[in-house]
C-alpha cells in the first residue's frame, strides 16, 4: 500500500462497513477503539487482524489522525 493510501481497500469487504463504524467511534468517544477485522491479503488467504486505534487530537480537541496497531490473529482467531 503507499502511503496515505486508503486502508479501508485492504479490509475484506464485507468488514469495510464495520471498520468504518470503529474509525467513526473511535473519532467521537475520544478513547481507544479495538476491532477484529478481515484483511485481503496480497498473496496467500486472508488474515484475521486485532486492530486498536487511538486518535490524535491537536490542541483544540479536533481528531486529525487516526494511529492504529494491528496484530495478526489469524491463528488464534481460526
Amino acid at each position: 500500500m503507499i502511503e496515505g493510501g486508503d486502508w479501508l481497500a485492504l479490509v475484506h469487504p464485507e468488514d469495510r462497513g464495520r471498520a468504518r463504524d470503529f474509525l467513526r467511534g473511535m473519532m467521537a468517544s475520544r478513547s481507544s477503539e479495538r476491532a477484529e477485522l478481515r484483511m485481503v491479503a496480497a498473496k496467500g488467504p486472508e488474515r484475521v487482524l486485532e486492530c486498536e486505534g487511538n486518535p490524535v487530537r491537536d490542541r483544540h480537541g479536533s481528531a486529525g489522525m487516526v494511529i492504529l496497531v494491528c496484530r495478526d490473529i489469524t491463528a488464534r482467531a481460526a
